[in-house]
């Protein structure tokens, strides 16, 4: 259904414990603040990447850090704004940062992010607190607009009860070298990667399973070589320096940069890889080597969260613990920071027979990559090409160069899953060297126990072909109940209102045929594109409807009955109630009963069912996992509706009773006389700009 409107709060980011050091300083400074504005043809939900090369549409020179709009001249909407110069700290102690924009800004200090005030909103603020010593940082803001006004403004204050003030203009300057040259036209942009729950494009905040906290160990920690068989020349490189010896593995990370220290693992599944401990206290990664490819690569992945601190030393022990070492810090009563005495350790004790659902390795192949799963896949999952999202990304390492992204997400050809469910064999053509392999996964995945993935991303540095054979296409397994009746449904009155294979029965809402968006494809009706709703040929009165239905992550779509053509009705919501279709995790419209998922939208909200009466797979809400399809039932006999979500009744009401009245004249819908009214009408399948797939649409008459 139509999104619901948002409300907009401050937010304080809690504050980390890690006190940032003073960043270098370049060779010649300019006082001031410089922002690059870029502009675009295309609609952004979160900050973009400006592609490598593009020269800003203008640069303008501002004493403080605030974006004048009158400054923008024609670039009004659809822009995105970089800002990098340097503050200067006079006194030690914790900062709060207030970003305000318009859309969405982030803020970072010495690549440390303080501010994620990320997505569309209006002019609000967002506070991030950092723990800072005197001396001179280098700070960055990226930012950009959509529609309807622009805003990018920072301030600072000390302590808490004062008031936010901007930085002075004597705090403020920019590197001289940063180049002035623009350009006209349209910037390329690689839109923002989606940010899901930690772990899924976003920073873990959990130890790793197969690691639990515990007490100082008795033997003394000592740091193990790196020379192992599997480990032999393992580098690691930064944005700012390369460690070891070639070859070639990026770590995934916009963190500073400075010693990161490597550690080999030698407990269960991960016995054999290494733990990447940034040097920030950042979150930990991990490196899987893939030597048997014909040279030494490997892929990376997230591992645990990080310390918070800056750790100086990781060991291990003779027990196999991990001892991280890392320097404390305290902020006084006059905010100034001092240590705290003598180095402190942090303590991981391994755990070999725990791993949680995640990819443990990747193999490269002449023709694409194998996954390696630490648990077997849930069956019947894992051969859609859909469920992998696959990017590359070139560097040069020998000239310094960073990998950079595209602006094309690459093909995946298919998918094919092996006997044990362990892995996936991913048909890709021309796996390139010299370029890193970004890999994530998408929903449905999970383990065969209905765990989801501990992490969802992968980074392959690709830095040689390989020499293995190449991998083997499998057809995938068929469903042969998909889209049929039994004979004993069809007795009992039951008839398809998709075959699976053609839209037959099926046309836009108020048009003479199926518009392109809507597909049948794989056996299921989806949406694809834009396209507007779809209604069924025939109209219904007095029926029950059965179908599965599946929604892409953060996705939303309904199932709308009692659906009129006639004027002046212009959408299926004017005169259909809806049963709602919803990612209730992903969605802010999951966050409210009444317009969640199996609710009859923004009047009942769904009951949420007993844990006696789910089954293994299904959530509390009421849903399956997201990714695996859900089995819905409406029910419409007379003036009496029922919605059923996954084998229970969540919902049910009574057309034109009172109490509906009254829910209606306090909902949206109030202004709309025929809502609710139409006994013989079309049933319609919402498009909310979100890919959606239905199957199994049966539907029966009630007599």
């Amino acid at each position: 259904m139509t999104t619901a409107a948002y409300r907009f709060v401050t937010v304080s980011i809690a504050s980390v414990a890690v006190v940032l050091a003073a960043a270098a300083v370049p060779p010649d400074r300019r006082p001031g603040v410089m922002f690059r504005i870029f502009a675009t043809d295309q609609d952004m939900q979160l900050v973009p990447e400006v592609l490598s090369g593009e020269l800003p549409n203008q640069v303008l020179i501002s004493p403080t850090i605030r974006l004048n709009p009158a400054d923008l001249g024609e670039t009004r909407d659809r822009f995105v704004t970089h800002v990098d110069g340097f503050i200067e700290v006079a006194d030690g102690g914790y900062h709060e940062f207030h970003l305000v924009s318009d859309d969405g800004a982030r803020l970072w200090l010495n690549d440390r992010l303080v501010v994620d005030h990320d997505g569309l909103h209006g002019p609000t603020p967002m506070v991030g607190s950092i723990a800072l010593q005197p001396g001179l940082y280098r700070y960055r803001i990226r930012h950009f607009d959509a529609w309807a006004g622009e805003a990018l403004e920072l301030k600072w204050r000390r302590s808490e009860g004062e008031a936010f003030e901007p930085i002075p203009e004597s705090a403020l300057s920019f590197d001289a070298a940063l180049s002035r040259e623009t350009a006209p036209g349209f910037k390329r942009i690689a839109h923002a990667l989606r940010r899901g729950r930690p772990g899924d494009g976003t920073p873990l905040i959990g130890v790793h399973p197969s690691l639990v906290r515990g007490n100082a160990p008795e033997s003394k920690g000592k740091r193990p070589a790196l020379d192992g068989h599997t480990l032999e020349g393992v580098r690691v490189l930064t944005h700012e320096r390369p460690v070891g010896a070639a070859p070639v593995v990026w770590l995934p990370s916009d963190e500073p940069g400075g010693r990161t220290e490597l550690l080999p693992l030698a407990h269960g599944q991960y016995s054999g890889h290494l733990m990447v401990a940034r040097p920030d206290g950042g979150e930990h990664f991990r490196i899987a080597p893939d030597v048997e490819s014909g040279a030494a690569q490997a892929a990376m992945f997230r591992f645990s969260t990080g310390e918070s601190r800056a750790v100086s030393e990781v060991l291990r022990t003779d027990e196999g613990w991990i001892v991280m070492t890392y320097t404390s810090f305290e902020v006084r009563e006059n905010e100034s920071i001092v240590a705290a005495g003598r180095p402190r350790s942090s303590v991981l004790v391994p755990l070999p027979a725990v791993a949680p659902f995640e990819m443990r390795s990747i193999a490269l192949l002449p023709n694409g990559i194998e996954i390696t799963f630490t648990q077997p896949l849930d069956p019947g999952i894992g051969w859609e090409t859909d469920s992998y999202y696959v990017e590359q990304w070139p560097f040069d390492a020998k000239l310094g160069r960073p990998p950079s992204r595209d602006v094309s997400r690459v093909e995946v050809r298919s998918a094919s899953v092996s006997a044990d469910r362990r892995s996936v064999f991913l048909e890709i053509e021309h796996v390139r060297p010299n370029h890193v392999l970004y890999l994530r996964l998408l929903p449905p995945c999970h383990s065969e126990a209905y765990e989801p993935p501990w992490t969802t991303e992968a980074w392959y540095t690709v830095t040689a072909s390989s020499t293995r054979e190449p991998g083997r296409r499998l057809d995938p397994p068929k469903d042969a109940t998909v889209n049929t009746l039994a004979v004993e449904e069809q007795a009992a009155g039951w008839r398809l209102l998709f075959d699976g294979k053609s839209l037959a029965g099926w046309r836009g809402f108020r048009r003479t045929g199926a518009p392109a968006g809507w597909v049948a494809r794989d056996g299921c009706l989806q949406r694809v594109g834009p396209a507007g709703d779809l209604v069924t040929v025939e109209q219904f009165e007095n029926f029950e409807l059965d179908l599965e239905w599946r929604i892409s992550s953060g996705g939303n779509s309904g199932v709308f009955f009692g659906v009129s053509e006639e004027e002046p009705n212009r959408h299926v919501w004017e005169t259909g109630p809806e049963m709602q279709i919803l990612d209730n995790a992903g969605h802010a419209d999951g966050r409210v009963p009444l317009t969640s998922a199996a609710a009859a939208y923004a009047l009942y909200a769904p009951l949420s069912p007993a844990p006696q009466e789910r089954s293994a797979d299904v959530q509390a809400d009421g849903t399956r996992l997201i990714g695996l399809f859900n089995r819905s039932r409406l029910v419409v006999d007379g003036a009496r509706v029922e919605h059923w979500l996954n084998g229970v009744r969540v919902v049910s009401y009574e057309l034109g009773s009172e109490e509906w009245r009254g829910r209606v004249s306090r909902s949206k819908f109030r202004d709309m006389p025929r809502y609710g009214t139409v006994r013989r009408g079309h049933i319609a399948l919402q498009d909310h700009g979100d890919r959606v797939w239905y199957r199994n649409i049966r539907i029966r008459a009630l007599k």
